[in-house]
């Protein structure tokens, strides 16, 4: 009998102590890809990079990431926004190619992303970011500090995006707009070439902001807008790395691009009409000084 308690005991002591080993694994492997991600976004990005929590399901194939948040360069920080924030994300994979080089995703979700497009003083905050994916500041261009397999995510979906645009001229007050995004799709991520975590995170950052100022570049203002097609233009098309994205800017936007047109148009209408004033009253004042068009005084006389 005594025996028999011993045994069970033993065999109790075991389960509870592979169970105690199963939970700081758990919460290793979760710590370590954290860790992963905050680390590779930095590198790639050139800026701080937190994410608040990642959680990888070992049983379930699952993994989900919960408050990234990607800082301001430095000479931006003093808004107090981050360049970017996303609310959450997750996907499914296999077990299996969680032990290889290269780990294949079949669908990356993204959702609730917020970014902050600042302008000033003739510099901008995603020109530092993009000159730093690019290798102009001096960094390895692609090379991000990065470790780990190699990712290929077949689709990214990432829903309600926010672009929020503030462009100050020189000497004048800011021009803030918002640009909503209904869904963005990006399909055969690191199909050419697996990526690492930090350059999937460039990826989607150059992926947003060209669906912002294509399809939302009415809303911005025009110098912004051309600055920031020529610093997505120094990088080259996302198609070069075998990416194909799409985008649905939803009804919110198509309502703002309605607006924008129609005061646009307003405008161009008002100006029109200025014109023709003008026009009239140079030609009214042209027609009083011709010869002989001195009308003569009335009244009485001799």
């Amino acid at each position: 009998m005594k025996m028999k308690k011993m045994a069970v005991g033993i065999v109790g002591g075991a389960v509870v102590l592979v169970a105690g080993v199963g939970a700081v694994a758990v919460a290793r492997i979760d710590a370590i890809a954290r860790a992963a991600i905050e680390r590779g976004a930095t590198g790639a990005l050139g800026v701080p990079t937190s994410l608040e929590s990642a959680d990888v399901g070992l049983l379930s194939g699952t993994f989900a990431l919960r408050g990234l948040r990607i800082a301001n360069p430095e000479a931006f920080a003093d808004t107090g926004e981050d360049f970017l924030r996303l609310g959450e994300g997750g996907v499914a994979v296999s077990l299996g190619t969680l032990r290889g080089d290269v780990i294949e995703l079949p669908h990356l979700r993204l959702a609730d992303l917020a970014i902050d497009l600042q302008r000033r003083r003739g510099a901008s905050n995603y020109g530092v970011i993009l000159d730093h994916l690019n290798g102009a500041d001096g960094t390895e261009a692609g090379e991000p500090a990065d470790e780990g397999p190699g990712l290929i995510v077949r689709e990214v979906t990432i829903r309600d995006v926010r672009v929020r645009v503030s462009a100050a001229p020189i000497g004048g007050e800011p021009t803030v707009v918002t640009i909503p995004i209904q869904e963005i799709t990006l399909t055969d991520v690191g199909s050419e070439e697996p990526l690492p975590v930090g350059a999937l995170a460039g990826v989607i950052v150059r992926a947003v902001l060209s669906t912002a100022v294509e399809q939302g570049g009415a809303l911005l203002p025009a110098d912004l807008a051309s600055d920031l097609k020529g610093s997505l233009a120094s990088l080259g098309p996302l198609s070069d790395l075998g990416v194909s994205v799409s985008a649905d800017i939803g009804a919110e936007a198509e309502r703002l691009l309605e607006s924008a047109g129609a005061a646009a148009d307003r405008a161009v209408d008002e100006v029109t009409d200025k014109a023709k004033d003008a026009k009239k009253t140079l030609e009214d004042l042209g027609k009083g000084l011709l010869p002989g068009s001195k009308k003569k005084p009335t009244g009485g006389g001799n």
